[in-house]
């Protein structure tokens, strides 16, 4: 995780300054779909940082770190191995460390509401864990992921903006209990920004 977000900090470094954005956001989560076979719960932990760097009129590239954790509590119950069986609660994990390229369009509008259209692609580190017992099985591996999103900004004044976006999340993933990761994504947080949003 550490070194995802040295990563991220060095790529956003790299871009020259001018007109630009900075947000940090707090992101909840609900899972779809086939992994919901492994987490079903909504997922209250996670946050995002991100730069964005105006390339045209009302269009910015950038880049963001998103982190979730997903867990699960299942029922007490018997379940049965190869080898035998054990009974004993059920406990599930996901953690997804993703670094993203991202290409945002800003709606023209006269009012404090700008809304936006974002799609964002990248490598995500994805670590997923099942706890039964005393057995404790975990599978790790690197995914390329990809997140089209909607959201508005809402001015404070200036230089200052509300963040509220909403995203679907997909991840492909081959997994015993399912195919790929799909969730749908939502957030709020703070933004500062330079003169392409004024």
């Amino acid at each position: 995780m550490k070194n995802l977000i040295l990563i991220g900090l060095s790529m956003i470094a790299s871009v020259s300054f001018g007109q630009r954005m900075y947000n940090f956001n707090y992101s909840t989560a609900a899972p779809i779909g086939t992994y919901t076979n492994f987490v079903s719960e909504y997922s209250w932990q996670g946050f995002e940082v991100g730069y964005q760097k105006g390339i045209g009129e009302n269009l910015t590239v950038g880049f963001t770190y998103r982190w979730q954790k997903f867990y699960e509590k299942k029922d007490r119950a018997t379940y049965v191995f190869d080898n035998g069986a054990i009974t004993s609660n059920l406990y599930t994990y996901t953690f997804i460390n993703n670094c993203n390229v991202t290409l945002n369009y800003y709606v023209d509008n006269a009012t404090k509401i700008t809304p936006y259209f974002s799609m964002a692609a990248g490598p995500a580190y994805v670590e997923n864990r099942l706890v039964i017992g005393f057995i404790d099985l975990d599978d790790n591996d690197w995914k390329i992921a990809m997140s089209p999103q909607i959201g508005v900004m809402i001015d404070i004044n200036e230089s200052f903006a509300i963040d509220l976006k909403c995203n679907y999340n997909y991840l492909p993933l081959q997994y015993q209990r399912f195919s790929s990761i799909q969730y749908i994504g939502a957030s709020i947080g703070i933004a500062w920004r330079d003169s392409f949003l004024n």
